[in-house]
């Protein structure tokens, strides 16, 4: 279950940024390297199960999952939070024998650029940029 909803959150992002790659909480094999900007980097979503009903079975799922923009540009972080934006904010999840809630974005951080990464290469800044948005998932189970 909790694959299936992390998967389900990076295909919607996949599908409205075809050419922006979307890593799965790690990218520091690229990171140094200009020529591999932008993207998207996809963190947590470890599902946690409650119960809504008086019998206590555990047929609600919820998670919080980060979205990373990373560009080398402060203009080109904006660009990427609009377009995770304009994917996610609604964006019901379609999760196998679940019936997914409406993403909701939770919380966001300001642009900031980031001196724990160095860029190899002449004709950039010397660090790139990030935002990061949070968004809370849900799904409850068909039945």
């Amino acid at each position: 279950m909790i694959a299936a909803h992390f998967t389900a959150v990076r295909d919607l992002l996949a599908e409205a940024a075809a050419d922006i790659p979307v890593y799965d909480t790690d990218a520091s094999e690229i990171v140094g390297d200009p020529d591999e900007y932008p993207f998207f980097v996809l963190s947590g979503g470890t599902v946690r199960g409650f119960s809504e009903s008086l019998g206590g079975c555990e047929d609600g799922a919820q998670a919080l999952v980060r979205v990373t923009h990373t560009a080398l540009a402060p203009a080109a972080v904006r660009e990427l939070v609009e377009i995770s934006r304009a994917a996610l904010e609604g964006a019901a999840l379609a999760v196998p024998g679940r019936y997914g809630w409406e993403l909701a974005l939770d919380d966001s951080q300001d642009i900031e650029i980031d001196r724990d990464v160095r860029l190899n290469g002449a004709g950039t800044s010397a660090f790139p940029y990030f935002a990061v948005d949070i968004y809370r998932l849900g799904s409850t189970r068909y039945g």
